[in-house]
């Protein structure tokens, strides 16, 4: 099997490739539902290859599921009691959603206002200091109106107990790499 990367790199045949997002859930027709978190890395002394994903990590890809999914069940699951999230896409005042109801009301509004609501995470990279910079597409479609949207956008999210406690978001992926030191 040859994987090609989006940077036109390949990955070798034996790499230890990750497994599927273990959601507890069936999976989804015509989304992949595999990880597809492929970071480089550098250090002194060689190259090498990241491919497995840091508990962090896999709390934005089960959270990102969760969302695909239309399953709040399981992207509270990987929330704090008191977390703060905020989707500009989501959010047509702007405000942040609150607690495990405001992720229920988060849920609610999607699915409100959108037929489709698919999340494709583009990158998710866990910083030395334990924040999570998070690049991704969102895909919608409006339920009254049809029309289709595509937008780049970021996240930071802060952790707490290994949980998700406060989102930072950001116009586009561009800029959360920037506030992370990232390019």
């Amino acid at each position: 099997m040859d994987v090609r990367l989006k940077s036109g790199g390949r990955l070798p045949q034996r790499a230890p490739y990750p497994a599927a997002v273990d959601t507890g859930a069936a999976a989804t027709p015509g989304v992949n539902n595999a990880v597809r978190n492929y970071t480089w890395r550098f250090s002194i002394s060689s190259l090498y290859f990241r491919a497995m994903p840091t508990e962090a990590e896999m709390c934005i890809h089960r959270f990102a599921a969760g969302v695909t999914r239309r399953d709040s069940d399981i992207a509270i699951a990987q929330c704090h009691p008191d977390v703060e999230f905020f989707s500009a896409l989501a959010s047509l005042e702007g405000e942040a959603f609150v607690g495990h109801d405001g992720i229920r009301r988060y849920f609610d509004d999607v699915i409100s206002a959108w037929d489709e609501w698919r999340v494709e995470l583009d990158r998710v990279e866990e910083l030395p200091d334990g924040r999570v910079v998070v690049t991704m597409t969102m895909h919608v479609r409006g339920r009254d109106s049809g029309a289709e949207v595509s937008q780049s956008v970021g996240h930071m999210w802060e952790l707490e107990d290994g949980l998700l406690r406060r989102c930072t978001a950001f116009p586009d992926g561009e800029a959360a790499l920037a506030a992370a030191g990232l390019d």
